[in-house]
């Protein structure tokens, strides 16, 4: 519930904020199901994948990221696109994808430090802050 409660003040940080492009990190003309579509039609849920990728990519990339933690890294990966995936079971699609994001969101930054890291875009200042609402309230 703790969690939820985090992605809530997440979203609404977003929300109040211009987004950036509405796109994902992937390719939509190659978007593969429901779940996928989503995300390329909206635009919160297209900001969350950006920021997703962001902290995998520092994860994957930084110098705390050795062989083998990067093989387990990328295959928790596919499994969390697959349980992403599979949102299109849900009663709620979008609530099911967002949830998703928040999650996996959260398990990046507590699970590798790198991902914790400032990079060209920013830093996240917690669990679940995009670095444009970081920098945002840091100038008021």
């Amino acid at each position: 519930m703790r969690l939820l409660s985090w992605f809530g003040l997440f979203l609404s940080l977003i929300l109040g904020f211009p987004a950036l492009a509405a796109e994902p990190s992937f390719d939509c003309a190659k978007a593969d199901g429901s779940a996928e579509q989503l995300v390329c039609d909206d635009q919160q849920l297209a900001a969350l994948d950006r920021e997703l990728a962001r902290l995998f990519g520092l994860a994957a990339k930084g110098p705390h990221m050795d062989d083998e933690r990067l093989k387990e890294l990328r295959a928790y990966q596919r499994g969390w696109i697959k349980g992403r995936n599979d949102c299109w079971k849900a009663d709620d699609l979008r609530a099911c994808v967002q949830n998703s994001y928040g999650e996996r969101i959260f398990e990046l930054r507590q699970g590798y430090f790198d991902a914790r890291q400032e990079d060209d875009q920013g830093m996240s200042s917690g669990p679940l802050e995009s670095p444009s609402s970081s920098s945002c309230r840091a100038s008021k």
